[in-house]
């Protein structure tokens, strides 16, 4: 990451302390040239004391004195903050939006021509370093804007440039994605304690059969379904137990399910489109 920008992150909710967190230790930034606003005053000045970085006033002093702006603040309350700031933004300030549903249209149209915008998705694995970020870039922002967006959001995990149609895919994806696999996990918890297993074990070990089985994935050469063919043997417990789930449905279920979460991602960038202010 550039050395001598200044970031300003604000909201401090899970994401954003997961970014800020992230680019303090990964991202090569000095926590002096971080700062943090937040409603929640105490909270900055709890992330001030662990990392080192500066707590603004005001959201206004943020802005006035960063470089990159991190917006990372709900999306129904987005274009509220946005508006009293909205001035002194511009072309020399980047602004990064993490705010789902959120489009490059809407926040353009809230801005000061030529302000430099970025959107992004980013999923909540961010919190631990893991985490799988698209992002894709308004008319106004460069090569080297894309590359300080890269620096901030890969510090959290991998980050991807992705065209803005493709992000309603993602949500669906890696968005929502971590959801189906919490589910799962439930599932396999209840399950295995219904089949016998230690009630008192049985998260440890669903936790280590699913960070293995992504870790086998991840490094191995071959797609997941030639993976899942080499743990059934013909005749064997996984052969049942997969069969019996393709019979309740649930290949179908999991593609359904990721249809809706598209078209609902879709449907919020639309109300939240039409529902912009126009600078």
């Amino acid at each position: 990451m550039t050395g001598d920008i200044r970031l300003g992150v604000l909201g401090a909710g899970n994401m954003g302390q997961a970014l800020l967190r992230g680019v303090v230790s990964r991202g090569g930034l000095a926590a002096d040239r971080v700062l943090v606003a937040d409603v929640r005053r105490e909270v900055c000045e709890a992330l001030s004391a662990e990392l080192g970085v500066k707590v603004a006033d005001s959201n206004e002093e943020l802005v006035a004195n960063s470089d990159v702006v991190l917006l990372c603040v709900k999306p129904q309350v987005l274009f509220n903050v946005l508006e009293p700031l909205a001035e002194s933004l511009g072309p020399d300030k980047l602004l990064i939006s993490v705010a789902a549903g959120i489009t490059l249209a809407a926040l353009e149209r809230a801005l000061p021509a030529g302000t430099p915008v970025i959107r992004s998705m980013p999923n909540t694995p961010c919190l631990v370093g893991f985490g799988t970020t698209a992002w894709t870039r308004g008319v106004a922002a460069t090569e080297a804007h894309g590359a300080l967006a890269q620096a901030i959001l890969g510090a959290v995990g991998g980050a991807y440039e992705l065209p803005e149609r493709a992000l309603d895919a993602v949500t669906a994806v890696s968005g929502s994605g971590p959801a189906y696999v919490f589910h799962l996990m439930e599932a396999m918890m209840e399950g295995g304690v219904k089949a016998g297993f230690d009630p008192a074990l049985i998260r440890e070990f669903v936790i280590a059969t699913v960070r293995g089985a992504a870790e086998l994935a991840a490094a191995s050469d071959v797609d997941p379904g030639e993976l899942r063919r080499r743990v059934m043997s013909p005749g064997g417990t996984t052969e049942a137990a997969i069969r019996r789930l393709d019979d309740d449905g649930f290949q179908w279920a999991v593609i359904h399910a990721m249809g809706a979460a598209r078209d609902r991602s879709a449907e919020m960038a639309r109300a939240f489109t039409s529902a912009a202010p126009r600078k």
